[in-house]
């Protein structure tokens, strides 16, 4: 009874190893440009981010005072199509609406864009060095699968999210959503940054997954990195 416990943690634990890079003999350099820009792209860039869109929320007359230094003036609403969308459509249906709110989601998507650009550029480079980290993510969406079904579900409905409530058409067409842009209108827009920043984040590091899977995994004559207990387990079988 004890050995198929035993074996089972040991499986466990496995899993929750991952190391980046992966490879032996990595330079100062890749290690870098692959576990340091990941860490802080992630804790700094990405996580902190957030309290800082926040408080730009909260001081939105005096970020837009900082915004209209850098061009970000009433002529000017937003380098994005889909955010000119919105203002347009709002402006019609609501008597007072602040244009602060859509330079601050114009800036919260060109910052994701550069997010993701480095994290997609850095990744692609040094695509070998996360062999273990995307061996990792296989384990556990498969695991994850099996137990909870449901999580993949949510998954595809957050994709699709960013799309609902992009279509301000749709969202002032219902009256609860229209009463809460109207009263509420920096908790709705701070909202929509959250789920563009995290869709869009989570979105591009599946795709990563994806571009590993084709490149790496699935290529032919490609060797994969592996640790000594695989090493062992490949031997042995």
């Amino acid at each position: 009874m004890m050995a198929p416990y035993s074996s089972l943690n040991l499986q466990n634990s496995a899993i929750r190893e991952w190391k980046v890079p992966c490879w032996p003999g990595a330079s100062s350099y890749t290690v870098f440009f692959t576990r340091t820009l990941n860490r802080i792209i992630v804790h700094y860039f990405f996580l902190r981010a957030f309290f800082v869109f926040a408080a730009m929320f909260v001081f939105e007359q005096q970020t837009e005072d900082a915004l209209r230094l850098v061009g970000y003036d009433a002529t000017f609403i937003s380098s994005f199509p889909f955010i000119r969308n919105q203002y347009l459509i709002a402006s019609e249906r609501l008597n007072e609406i602040n244009i602060a709110h859509f330079h601050l989601l114009d800036v919260a998507v060109w910052w994701l864009i550069i997010l993701v650009g480095m994290r997609f550029l850095a990744t692609t480079i040094f695509l070998k060095q996360y062999d273990d980290r995307y061996r990792y993510v296989r384990q556990i969406l498969s695991r994850g699968y099996e137990r909870y079904g449901w999580v993949v579900y949510f998954g595809v409905v957050m994709m699709v999210a960013p799309f609902i409530v992009s279509n301000m058409q749709l969202v002032l067409s219902a009256p609860e959503f229209f009463l809460f842009v109207k009263y509420f209108p920096r908790t709705y827009f701070f909202m929509i940054l959250f789920i563009y920043y995290c869709v869009g984040f989570f979105g591009a590091e599946f795709a990563l997954f994806l571009i590993w899977k084709m490149c790496r995994e699935k290529r032919p004559g490609v060797v994969l990195w592996q640790d000594e207990s695989q090493r062992g387990n490949s031997n042995h079988g």
